[in-house]
């Protein structure tokens, strides 16, 4: 029983490394995506937006990133304390949460587009496929994170049971 607790706060440690790594591949994807990109090909280019409105934008889709990304970052590292037996709190596991119906409803939404071939110009379903590939890998982690963090406690308490009998 020891050996599969060992086994699992392993894999929360890991995963939860994943889940931050996850949030700073979108922030640099963002980032390439709305500052090398040719004006063409931004993000922005269908919307004809004027330069300061576009700014506005740009500072907000930043606050909402640097807000995931922190996120992510208190989930690792409580995460990573649950794996190395240091007091915790749990409130990393809403976050959690949180993170997991975002990853669905991102995957769902990436899902709709390759089947409805709804693509801008300038854009293949190689692109769309490579970032749903990615999604999931996100959602694959966010999803383990959740299921070793309850298995890592239901194993703490059966041997906290074990040890008093």
């Amino acid at each position: 029983m020891e050996r599969k607790l060992r086994k699992y706060r392993d894999l929360l440690n890991i995963s939860s490394f994943g889940v931050f790594i996850f949030g700073v591949w979108t922030l640099t994807k963002l980032s390439i995506q709305i500052f090398l990109l040719p004006n063409e090909e931004s993000i922005f280019a269908d919307l004809n937006l004027e330069p300061e409105v576009e700014i506005i934008y740009i500072i907000a889709i930043f606050a909402f990133l640097l807000l995931e990304i922190l996120l992510r970052f208190i989930v690792w590292k409580s995460a990573r304390k649950e794996a190395k037996m240091k007091k915790n709190k749990y409130v990393y596991l809403f976050f959690v949460f949180l993170l997991l119906i975002e990853s669905v409803v991102n995957a769902g939404y990436m899902c709709l587009e390759i089947i409805s071939f709804d693509f801008p110009d300038g854009f293949n379903i190689i692109d769309y496929v490579v970032e749903l590939f990615v999604e999931s890998a996100n959602l694959f982690f966010v999803c383990e994170v959740l299921v070793t963090s309850i298995l890592c406690k239901k194993y703490v308490k059966r041997l906290k049971k074990e040890a008093n009998i």
